[in-house]
């Protein structure tokens, strides 16, 4: 089961403001306002400030939406100690598991990490460091106020891993975040879906990669490289680009289309009836019919028609 690591800057350049809030104050309304999102998942809870003073504020553990209510944002001091710190700290949650989703709130990049972890070049070994420990780490990242630089090592820290990225600069931009990040992780504890929209976002990212930034992570490429037969419609995999059967043309349209749970379920000498789904909410029932224009133009006499008539190709039912 995925687990949970949730990083807070609390660094002092977090006391400047986004128009009339301080970007701690935006921290603490977007985490308010998403928190939820980890109720009942094992989750640790950690600020990220200067060398040996990031705190923990809550340890791993399973905690109840009341439970993550009770936690708050520190108020800002110190400087930004990023890279090495999170490599530090992978090596004691790969001991947990090796399936970890990354949320982070921040406002700029590291300026106390030492050496090859310093500064923007910091995040190149940071990720392979962690994807040596054989973590499969996704980053999501919500950003305030950051320079052009920073959000652009953000951002592929998050594609590279499969997650969300959004930076704030404006106070018209905090409610349009936090309904994106809230739909980016609604679903994300179901492994299935949290795989698809993951694969989303990586092929997103490696359509706008640049030559010089971040690669996929090794846990995850294979996952991204489909297999050479059969064609990629969106989010489908088609097998059979010409089928002989009518209704078979019509399962896989449907299906092209995002339809599931696809039927046939009544069929004349020249018609067939299916019923599917739109979308995965199970209240958008389908009818839909095909004809078989070489049967119907060998029929002399009609056969009977579907109980509620071919209205046309794709019909909601009435």
């Amino acid at each position: 089961m995925v687990q949970v690591s949730i990083y807070f800057d609390t660094s002092s350049s977090m006391s400047s403001s986004i128009e009339d809030e301080t970007r701690w104050e935006v921290a603490e309304k977007v985490w308010q306002r998403v928190q939820h999102r980890f109720a009942n998942i094992p989750t640790k809870i950690t600020t990220i400030c200067s060398r040996r003073k990031s705190k923990v504020l809550g340890q791993l553990r399973s905690r109840t939406e009341e439970e993550l209510a009770e936690i708050h944002i520190p108020e800002p001091h110190g400087m930004t100690f990023l890279w090495k710190f999170l490599v530090m700290e992978a090596k004691h949650l790969v001991k947990e598991s090796d399936d970890w989703i990354f949320f982070l709130i921040s406002d700029g990049l590291d300026n106390q990490s030492k050496g090859k972890f310093r500064g923007e070049q910091g995040i190149r070994p940071c990720i392979e460091e962690i994807e040596a420990m054989g973590i499969d780490a996704e980053f999501h990242i919500i950003g305030l106020g950051l320079s052009s630089q920073a959000e652009d090592i953000f951002q592929q820290l998050s594609g590279a891993t499969g997650g969300y990225f959004e930076n704030i600069s404006s106070k018209d931009d905090i409610e349009d975040t936090i309904e994106h990040f809230n739909h980016a992780l609604e679903d994300v504890f179901s492994p299935s879906s949290r795989a698809k929209k993951r694969l989303l976002r990586q092929r997103e990212y490696l359509r706008q990669r640049k030559e010089g930034q971040l690669d996929l992570t090794l846990v995850n490429r294979t996952a991204i490289d489909p297999p050479e037969e059969g064609y990629l419609y969106g989010k489908v995999r088609v097998y059979r680009t010409n089928p002989e059967r009518t209704q078979d043309w019509q399962r896989d349209l449907l299906t092209i289309q995002g339809h599931h749970s696809v039927e046939q379920i009544d069929e004349g000498n020249f018609w067939y009836q299916f019923q599917s789904y739109e979308d995965e909410t199970d209240t958008s029932l389908q009818n839909s019919w095909s004809i078989d224009s070489e049967a119907f133009s060998q029929k002399s006499v009609f056969s009977p028609a579907p109980k509620r008539g071919i209205r046309r190709m794709f019909s909601k039912s009435p």
